[in-house]
């Protein structure tokens, strides 16, 4: 889903300051501008997955394909978390919208959850040993996480290479979400993106229901916001909690318990082409942007030692455990027959 959520997505503590109290240029944040930003973000971020995972998966590749969607999103997350004060000062929206909106849903907790369970199940039916399901569900797991931190730790040495000096001394103000309780405050600049935000979604349910071709793609970018404003909205129960990121965690297992389900309605029964296209798009879209690598990992390196063993362990067993119940007692039973996902 997108961010440290607790550092990098969270909404900073209403400050009352003023020019006349503060020598700090005083930054204004409007929440509506947030939503407006967010949805294009994850749209973008939706396209960004999807088409890294098409081009790097192949016949002979040396590695699985959402590998480097992970990659690619943590390392944009590491210039946005390295960066953080820059993008809150030239437009606060920008850092979350880069951080929440776009690498939490280029990268997904949900789908790396169901790729560390098929290998485990054996899913493609390769013919060998029961024992490599366990090492190919190691690879799965290890592999991904080895490159998401590998990815986040270059963004932080690129974002301190590309801007190697910090921005003025700034406050931020929180306002109202609601425009119209306090209009003055809110600036063209969130106008526009408010306005940009809505239409980009209009253009996207259009595209879906005229689209004739590459229909689940577009219903991916339909559902993509939704999950992505789901998890924006999650993460501010991380605020409330030290040790633990509540709001993360609920929004990877939402995510991959709903994947799991998807999954589940997607072998053994027949469903129709424009059913398919939905489970699909779901499964990309909603899915996708409501569970996120980026953010997960940025919450790894932040927390103490011990916390964050207990968080990333708790976070994958608790992934693994619906996968297993849900998606997993129907194949062992009923064998593997995918129709759709």
């Amino acid at each position: 889903m997108a961010s440290q959520q607790s550092n990098t997505d969270k909404m900073p503590e209403t400050q009352q300051v003023t020019p006349e109290t503060t020598n700090s240029v005083v930054v204004v944040e409007n929440r509506l501008a947030y939503i407006g930003i967010i949805i294009p973000m994850s749209i973008l971020g939706t396209l960004i997955r999807i088409g890294l995972l098409r081009l790097e998966t192949y016949e002979g590749a040396p590695v699985f394909g959402l590998v480097y969607a992970q990659w690619i999103g943590c390392f944009i997350m590491g210039i946005a978390v390295q960066k953080k004060g820059w993008f809150q000062y030239v437009y606060p929206p920008l850092q979350v919208g880069l951080s929440t909106g776009l690498c939490g849903s280029i990268t997904t907790f949900s789908s790396w959850q169901r790729d560390i369970f098929e290998g485990f199940a054996n899913y493609t039916q390769a013919n060998h040993y029961t024992g490599y399901n366990i090492l190919a569900a190691i690879s799965q797991l290890l592999v991904t996480l080895a490159m998401s931190l590998n990815g986040l730790i270059f963004g932080r040495h690129v974002g301190r290479i590309l801007l190697p000096f910090e921005p003025p001394p700034f406050k931020l103000i929180r306002r109202p979400l609601a425009p119209w309780q306090e209009k003055e405050s809110f600036r063209k600049t969130d106008w526009l993106v408010i306005a940009f935000g809505i239409l980009s979604w209009i253009g996207v349910i259009i595209a879906a229901a005229l689209a004739t071709q590459q229909r689940a793609l577009a219903f991916a970018c339909v559902f993509s916001p939704v999950g992505a404003l789901l998890r924006w909205y999650l993460s501010f129960i991380n605020t409330k909690y030290v040790n633990f990121m509540y709001g993360t965690f609920a929004a990877n297992m939402i995510g991959t318990l709903t994947l799991a389900i998807l999954s589940l309605a997607g072998n053994g029964v027949y469903i129709s082409s424009i059913g398919c296209q939905v489970l699909l798009g779901l499964a990309d879209g909603f899915c996708g942007c409501l569970s996120t690598v980026s953010t997960f990992v940025v919450e790894l390196t932040s927390l103490p030692l011990y916390q964050s063993y207990i968080y990333g362990t708790t976070s994958v067993v608790v992934g693994q455990i619906f996968m297993f119940l849900i998606f997993g007692t129907y194949i062992w039973t009923q064998g593997i027959n995918p129709t759709c996902i």
